[in-house]
């Protein structure tokens, strides 16, 4: 069964987390200088990182959060079953081509959640380094349902983090803590 590891994680890694001058060019409707904060959901399986990002959308509410899917393996179809599942979640997906992708660059984001399979050796170590990292794991081989379960419960603690996080930078600028 695909579980919400114990090991997810906020893991607080070096970085400015800064904003390129360039990035204030761009015009996304999903991310872009109109947030406060810009979210790169990287997945070891380009799924996950769909799926991940489109829970983000969904739950991110009044919340000025932009986002974009960062797919690092194969973008196949979701298939009948996952694809109904995130439909019937409510799901608005990234329809995201090749193009696209290559387009999409790191630096515009300054937090990144990296999804990949428990126990993976496959490393992101190049990755850049970003003040507010985010890891999760997930098993790789599990039923559709069990797989949308993990992503939702993940994504409902990275809610939480980001809310704490938001509150900290509050914190002395006329915002009781």
């Amino acid at each position: 069964r695909c579980r919400a590891s114990p090991r997810a994680r906020l893991a607080m890694r070096g970085g400015a987390g800064r904003m390129p001058n360039g990035f204030a060019a761009l015009a996304a409707a999903t991310y872009g200088p109109q947030f406060v904060h810009n979210v790169a959901f990287v997945g070891e399986d380009g799924r996950w990182a769909l799926l991940a990002e489109g829970y983000f959308r969904l739950l991110r509410e009044e919340r000025r959060l932009g986002s974009a899917p960062f797919p690092q393996g194969p973008r196949e179809d979701l298939g009948p079953e996952l694809q109904k599942l995130a439909d019937e979640a409510g799901l608005e997906l990234a329809d995201i081509d090749d193009d696209e992708a290559e387009e999409l660059d790191l630096d515009d984001f300054d937090m990144l959640v990296v999804i990949q399979g428990e126990g993976s050796s496959k490393g992101f170590e190049q990755l850049p380094k970003r003040e507010h990292t985010f890891r999760w794991e997930l098993e790789p081989d599990c039923s559709p349902g069990d797989l949308m379960g993990a992503i939702a419960a993940h994504m409902r603690q990275l809610m939480r983090d980001l809310d704490r996080v938001a509150m900290k930078g509050a914190c002395g600028q006329g915002t009781s803590c």
